[in-house]
């Protein structure tokens, strides 16, 4: 689970952002994975909703994530023949294949 540290000097959302993006590229949170509501994710934390909705639009605005109106947010397959989990890299959002049923993907 996600967790704010109040006398860290980064801001909240940052914090919450370094931890999604480790869960995802750790497999902590697997390719097509829904996230938890912002709403009950932001209760959990103890932040307010605006600052997980911060989080989930840079989640998805990098790649890690995409969203469908009704089918919440998904963490984002890989793509076999670019990216490897674990690695320290972020991959950039080009290299990242959309489809969710699937843990690996090739994008061609």
């Amino acid at each position: 689970m996600m967790k704010v540290i109040r006398n860290d000097k980064r801001p909240i959302w940052q914090q919450l952002l370094d931890q999604a993006i480790y869960n995802i590229t750790s497999g902590v949170w697997a390719p097509g994975e829904l996230l938890i509501p912002t709403r009950e994710l932001a209760h959990i934390v103890g932040v307010s909703r605006s600052t997980i909705q911060i989080v989930y639009e840079e989640l998805l605005s990098r790649g890690y994530t995409v969203t469908s109106r009704r089918g919440g947010t998904r963490v984002t397959a890989l793509c076999s023949n670019c990216c490897r989990r674990g690695s320290n890299i972020t991959p950039p959002t080009a290299h990242w294949c959309e489809g969710v049923a699937k843990t690996r993907l090739d994008c061609g």
